[in-house]
């Protein structure tokens, strides 16, 4: 009972009826011969109106009109059926090929797109119905093929968007194929909203069969729809104009119904959010044991390797530098913090190192390594990278609510990442999905594995996105600003979870993020960028204590403090960062720096010193 009331609120009473109307045509296209065996004519009873024993009245040989309805209604469901799912395959193909692959292949699509939309879809359908022969075939392969080029514009618009969100990148990282992505990422979430287009499709495709039939360019004359039963009625329209009204009406009445089902469809329904409690982890004595030693031991062999990186794209404008030379080591335990303002390059130079960022715009063949057990990943193909991507290096994004497929269950994300990378059966990626949940300290994680993500809270989001990275047993975390869209009781509960597998498994991280305050506590080294470049990079404690550059003595500044008085203005940088476009001239920060001299005008600084290197003309100059 409970369920019919929820039925009923969920669909609403024109759903109802709306859903009354399609069960009725289905039941007539399906079974429609069960009930128009016996149509005959009967010429004494032609033209006859509506009455009690023929409810849709006769037509012009006496043969009942609610059986031609019925019995018409046959091919016109089929042509409508037919049809759409002609033009929703193709239309799927071509829109999610623009939408993925985006670059050369979107701009060719699109023109042909153009093109064909301003072709006049009616006359082509006439014509070439006309030039190969009336026949339901070809009706529907006409309709079906006119249709591609508008589901693919609708297609490509909703997945477009889509193919930049944190989970298809996500998928990417964990080292899914591209036709993996495609099924698995896109069309899952594309599909709701193509359903509900579908269910219109298919009373368009209809009326465009009835107008097709009626000026004599669409079925044979011997086969019976509702379009053939209007042209047929047309001579008689003026005597008997229940000829043309009824089976119009019927097209009208589907019409309206499929609208109405498309409206409720598409209308969403409100979860639960499931808060997050505190969970902490255990750690066995093997495991404690572990942490000390690596605590306790620096760490001294390099993991990952970054030499003199850049990532330029092309614009109008000229190149923008998003990643201008930039070097980094990262060690094995390690975690270094990478800290600048928004816009600086952190993000594009993380996504540079395992090929995330697609080219073009990004302009090919610039300088620069990234080494990787004895790899250079620049170098690379893409099958080579995918082994690499999720398996030995992970990443977490920035925003826990985008990061998650919104339509697969939190439990089989986790699963299928080691699945894909360290081939375990489906038992065992559960049970190691449900492990990794327990790992990262998700309350009641046997409930949470069959969760949506929509059910989850923020927090309880980036634990899941935390669990997926570490499937796999991956030596290099990136973490892209990990606790941004958190606040700050759940980063603290984050962060003490990240030093937790750092120290637990040896996991190297290099930590992205804009907040100075969480860097003090938790990272061995902090580099900080600035327009594309590392401006000063070495120990925590030696940066925080003695910063050489003026920026990061400006961040530093802005970090606002309890034993401040109370009221004090905030410290901020003035102006705002350059756009890194054209050729480098001067030091990047001299427009907003209050030490300026001269030449940090016309010289570009490098990175001097040996432990702590800072890339500042006034320090050059007081040196010398």
């Amino acid at each position: 009972m409970k369920q019919l009331l929820r039925f009923k609120q969920r669909w609403g009473i024109l759903g109802l009826i709306a859903i009354a109307w399609i069960v009725a045509l289905g039941v007539c296209a399906l079974f429609g011969k069960l009930f128009t065996s016996h149509l005959n004519q009967d010429l004494k009873n032609r033209l006859q109106a509506p009455s009690f024993s023929h409810p849709f009245g006769t037509n012009n040989l006496g043969v009942d009109m609610l059986g031609l309805a019925i019995k018409g209604a046959r091919i016109s469901v089929l042509v409508g059926l037919a049809a759409t799912a002609i033009g929703f395959i193709g239309g799927s193909l071509v829109g999610l090929t623009a939408a993925y692959w985006r670059g050369r292949t979107d701009r060719v699509i699109l023109t042909f797109l153009d093109a064909s939309a301003a072709f006049p879809s009616f006359v082509a359908a006439i014509s070439v119905v006309l030039f190969w022969g009336k026949s339901v075939r070809n009706v529907i392969l006409v309709i079906g093929v006119l249709t591609i080029p508008v589901i693919a514009r609708i297609v490509r618009a909703a997945s477009l968007p889509l193919v930049e969100r944190d989970f298809v990148l996500a998928a990417r990282m964990q080292g899914s194929r591209h036709s993996q992505i495609i099924v698995r990422e896109l069309i899952p979430n594309v599909i709701r909203p193509l359903l509900g287009f579908a269910m219109i499709t298919v009373g368009i495709t209809i009326s465009i069969e009835g107008g097709l039939s009626f000026i004599g360019a669409g079925v044979p004359d011997n086969i019976v729809t509702w379009g053939q039963l209007i042209a047929s009625g047309r001579a008689t329209v003026e005597g008997s104009p229940h000829l043309v009204l009824i089976p119009a009406s019927l097209i009208f009445g589907t019409i309206l119904a499929l609208n109405t089902l498309s409206s409720k469809w598409l209308r969403g329904r409100p979860f639960p959010v499931i808060k997050e409690s505190v969970v902490e982890t255990t750690v066995s004595a093997n495991a404690s044991d572990a942490a000390k030693m690596i605590s306790s031991n620096p760490p001294t062999d390099v993991v990952l390797s970054i030499e003199n990186l850049h990532t330029y794209f092309s614009t109008p404008f000229g190149s923008l530098r998003a990643v201008d030379g930039v070097s980094l080591q990262l060690r094995r335990g390690q975690m270094v913090a990478l800290v600048g303002e928004s816009g600086s390059g952190k993000t594009m130079m993380a996504r540079s190192l395992l090929g995330l960022v697609p080219s073009p715009p990004r302009v090919a063949g610039l300088p620069g390594r990234v080494m990787f057990d004895g790899q250079d990943l620049l170098s690379l193909s893409s099958e080579e990278l995918r082994k690499i991507r999720g398996r030995r290096i992970a990443m977490i994004f920035q925003d826990p609510m985008t990061t998650l497929n919104p339509v697969m269950r939190v439990g089989r994300q986790i699963a299928d990442t080691a699945t894909l990378h360290l081939g375990l059966s489906k038992k065992e990626a559960t049970r190691r999905a449900l492990e990794l949940l327990i790992e990262v300290g998700v309350p009641d994680a046997q409930r949470r594995m069959r969760a949506w993500p929509h059910e989850l809270s923020g927090g309880l989001r980036q634990r899941i996105g935390i669990a997926i990275a570490l499937a796999a047993e991956p030596e290099v975390l990136i973490a892209d600003e990990p606790t941004s869209a958190l606040d700050v009781t759940i980063q603290r509960q984050l962060l003490d979870l990240l030093d937790r597998l750092r120290r637990y498994r040896g996991l190297s991280i290099l930590f992205i993020t804009h907040d100075m305050g969480i860097v003090a506590s938790r990272a061995d080294e902090v580099a900080v960028m600035y327009s594309g470049r590392i401006v000063e990079q070495g120990s925590t404690l030696e940066v925080f204590a003695h910063p050489r550059m003026p920026y990061t003595r400006a961040l530093l500044a802005s970090i606002p403090r309890i034993n401040h008085e109370s009221h004090k203005k905030l410290a901020v940088i003035g102006g705002i960062p350059p756009i890194a476009i054209g050729p480098r001239v001067g030091c990047a920060f001299a427009p907003r720096c209050p030490d300026v001299i001269d030449a940090c005008r016309t010289e570009i600084p490098q990175l001097v010193g040996n432990t702590h290197q800072a890339a500042c003309i006034r320090n050059v100059v007081s040196a010398s």
